[in-house]
């Protein structure tokens, strides 16, 4: 049975994506660090993993009644972070403020709608984060010390605005270059 890795998200404007590549610039001094390719930023709404193509319709098709529940609404990237914490970050993120309570309802309308075909929500609960970096497997103490400098010294403010309008199926295809994604298809708000 044909499969694919996929998930749904909110994608972002070539500016804001420019944007977050200057974000990213700055930090490049980080050792032991996996970048996000700048064309691959995007904001993830849910991690649905390897799902049967068959199902793919079916899945569209309850993303297109939960976002049209929730209005277009406006988000402000700001500040860098890191999960789970400083002291060994393996994610860098930077974070969303603005209508978070609207993209929280967002959020769990999509994890509802996904129930029904065997999706859990993600247990972690709702932190919206814009991921830029992961750090690698093989880092030792002093990367870890090295980013924590970085992000202790950064000054990163107001970063760049997002109107959200649609959510986006996506596909992920491993490569050993990164993934690449297609947009198999979008929902309006």
């Amino acid at each position: 049975m044909l499969e694919y890795r996929l998930f749904i998200s909110i994608d972002l404007s070539a500016d804001v994506k420019e944007s977050l590549g200057q974000v990213q610039a700055g930090l490049k001094t980080a050792q032991k660090i996996k970048w996000v390719a700048p064309n691959n930023f995007h904001l993830t709404v849910q991690f649905l993993g390897n799902t049967p193509a068959n199902k793919v319709d079916h899945i569209l098709h309850a993303l297109q009644k939960a976002a049209s529940n929730v209005k277009p609404f406006q988000l402000t990237l700001a500040k860098l972070g890191c999960f789970p914490n400083k002291k060994r970050p393996t994610v860098l993120w930077v974070g969303i403020k603005g209508d978070t309570d609207t993209c929280k309802i967002l959020f769990q309308d999509v994890a509802e709608s996904m129930k029904q075909f065997g999706f859990s929500p993600d247990k972690r609960g709702f932190k919206p984060h814009l991921t830029i970096a992961r750090t690698s497997k093989s880092a030792k103490l002093k990367d870890y010390q090295h980013i924590q400098l970085l992000l202790k010294n950064s000054h990163v403010g107001h970063v760049a605005d997002i109107f959200v309008t649609e959510i986006c199926l996506m596909r992920s295809v491993l490569k050993t270059t990164g993934p690449v994604y297609t947009t198999l298809g979008t929902c309006p708000l």
